[in-house]
C-alpha cells in the first residue's frame, strides 16, 4: 500500500474527528493554511497537527529511533548470516534512555551477541550477556528458525504523561504559521493523539490544560483517536 501524503493523512484524521465532535453545519473544504475551512454562517479555519512526544528533528525522538532500530537489526542479521550458517531468529528490545548513535557499530555488536548465543537453547538471553550493549534492554533467541526469517524489534514502551511545555511549543509553532492562513472568522487547532503510534502515546493531565492560552486559536481540540475522545480547550488570549 502506497504511503499517504500529508494532505491525505490530515483528511483521514479530520474525518475521524468529525464523527465525535459537532461541527458547524456547512460545507467542509480541504485546503492549505489552514488545512480545513468550514463554510457556514461564519467561516471556521481548522489547522491539524499530531502531538508527538518529541520533535521529529531530534535524533533521540521516537520517530527517528524506531527507524534506526529496524535498520540496525536488519544490518546485524546480514552480518551474522554472512559468517554463520546456523538457523537462528532473534528479537531485541531497546532502551529508550540509551538512544542509538552509531548504527554500524551497534549492528556489529548485535551480530557478535548472536554468535555468542548460537549454541544455546531457545529462550531469553540473560542481561549479563549484553551488559556491554546499553542500547539493548531485552533479547530473545529462537534456535532452528527458518532460513530468511527476519530478526525482530520488540516494542518496549512506558506511557508518558503529557508535557505541557511540549503542548505550548506545538501551539506556538502553529501560531507563527497562522500569519499565512486564509482569512476566517475564527480558527481552531486540532491536535491529534494517535495512541496506535508509540511516538504519540501519552496520558493527559486534564487539570493542567486550563493553563493553556492562545492569541490566535479560539478553540484548541485534543483528539485521542483510539478512545474517540475530544478534550476541548477554550484558551483566553495571552
Amino acid at each position: 500500500m502506497p504511503k499517504m501524503s500529508s494532505k491525505e493523512v490530515e483528511k483521514y484524521y479530520f474525518e475521524l474527528f468529525r464523527k465525535h465532535y459537532p461541527l458547524p453545519a456547512g460545507e467542509v473544504e480541504y485546503c492549505d493554511r489552514p488545512d480545513v475551512i468550514i463554510h457556514a454562517d461564519t467561516t471556521t479555519g481548522v489547522e491539524i497537527t499530531n502531538f508527538f512526544l518529541d520533535d521529529g528533528s531530534d535524533s533521540q525522538s521516537e520517530q527517528v529511533q524506531r527507524n534506526l532500530r529496524s535498520k540496525v537489526v536488519e544490518a546485524a542479521q546480514e552480518i551474522f548470516e554472512a559468517g554463520n550458517p546456523a538457523k537462528v531468529s532473534l528479537c531485541f528490545g531497546f532502551d529508550k534512555s540509551s538512544p542509538i548513535r552509531e548504527k554500524e557499530n551497534l549492528a556489529a555488536r548485535l551480530a557478535k551477541l548472536a554468535t555468542d548465543v548460537v549454541a544455546r537453547e531457545s529462550g531469553v538471553i540473560p542481561k549479563s550477556d549484553f551488559q556491554h550493549i546499553p542500547e539493548l534492554s531485552f533479547a530473545y533467541v529462537r534456535m532452528g528458525a527458518g532460513e530468511g526469517l527476519p530478526w525482530q524489534v520488540m516494542q518496549l514502551h512506558q506511557t508518558q504523561v503529557t508535557s505541557m511545555e511540549r503542548l505550548r511549543e506545538i501551539i506556538r509553532r502553529k501560531e507563527i504559521k497562522s500569519k499565512a492562513y486564509k482569512p476566517c472568522d475564527e480558527y481552531w487547532l486540532l491536535i491529534v493523539v494517535d495512541f496506535m503510534d508509540r511516538a504519540q502515546d501519552q496520558e493527559f493531565a486534564r487539570e493542567a490544560m486550563g493553563e493553556i492560552s492562545s492569541g490566535v486559536f479560539d478553540r484548541i481540540l485534543v483528539y485521542k483517536t483510539v478512545f474517540e475522545q475530544v478534550v476541548e480547550i477554550n484558551p483566553s488570549a495571552s
